[in-house]
């Protein structure tokens, strides 16, 4: 489970909110109460503490936010914990969330990981540190990235908690082999990530000039039984190319690839 327990449901709705907004500015208050099916009224108040939730107005908010079956549980605990009717409830719900996390001990390492995965810049921070010139400060690489010097500072933290980057002698050092995961990987954190992704290309169609990027495409008659095909071709590519592009000595900017097949 991937739902962060140690916050309240409020934050956690607020969260999500602000993650929506963030990847269009103009997604509002008013569109998540309808993408929830809640009064928009309602939703703020709930957001402000003002009115809390019933268990069935957080399952149905949980399904709408797509949580998995454990993940739905939990944030109706949430609730509960807070809001049952009776004292009995919400002691019994308080124990389940203490049972939740006694269960998932690890789970500060894993929350941290679901963001190193769901947000893009953690891996251009690793990529950053091949750079020749590469200053080891929040600054800098916050102004190379177009992001708050505070999104990389909590980065930087993160990939320092989960040992995929280390700091010693003042300078930051990726470690070698960062890249490689486990299949073991939320579908909401990649799908974010590669969503993400997507929004940045978008944005390098519009401000970068057409020597410093290559943005094609291809439309095509194809069978279905060969998408497995095209699948272990492109994965193919991606690695001949990093090898033959990404290995060099002196490195000077940090690039993403992206190859889209659907």
């Amino acid at each position: 489970m991937y739902l962060d327990i140690r916050k309240t449901y409020r934050e956690i709705l607020q969260e999500e909110l602000d993650d929506r907004i963030k990847k269009n500015s103009m997604y509002s208050l008013r569109a998540f109460a309808k993408d929830l099916d809640i009064y928009p009224s309602r939703l703020s108040d709930v957001l402000k503490g003002k009115y809390g939730l019933s268990r069935v107005s957080a399952i149905k908010i949980a399904q709408r936010l797509k949580f998995n079956d454990e993940e739905i549980a939990c944030f109706c605990d949430l609730v509960d914990s807070l809001h049952a009717r009776s004292k009995i409830e919400r002691t019994l719900a308080n124990k389940r969330l203490l049972n939740y996390k006694k269960q998932q001990q690890y789970n500060e390492l894993t929350f941290d990981f679901f963001r190193v995965i769901k947000d893009w810049y953690h891996y251009a921070i690793l990529e950053l540190t091949y750079l020749e010139g590469f200053q080891s400060n929040t600054k800098w690489i916050s102004k190379k990235l177009a992001i708050s010097e505070i999104e990389a500072k909590q980065a930087i933290d993160r990939l320092i908690k989960i040992e995929m980057l280390t700091f010693a002698n003042g300078v930051y050092k990726a470690v070698e082999d960062f890249t490689a995961t486990t299949s073991d990987i939320p579908s909401k954190a990649l799908k974010q990530f590669h969503s993400q992704l997507i929004q940045k290309a978008g944005e390098a169609l519009e401000q970068q000039k057409v020597e410093n990027r290559d943005i094609t495409a291809i439309v095509m008659s194809i069978k279905k039984e060969n998408i497995s095909k095209a699948k272990k071709l492109i994965k193919s590519f991606r690695r001949e190319f990093d090898q033959l592009i990404g290995q060099d000595d002196q490195r000077d900017a940090v690039y993403c690839l992206g190859v889209h097949f659907y």
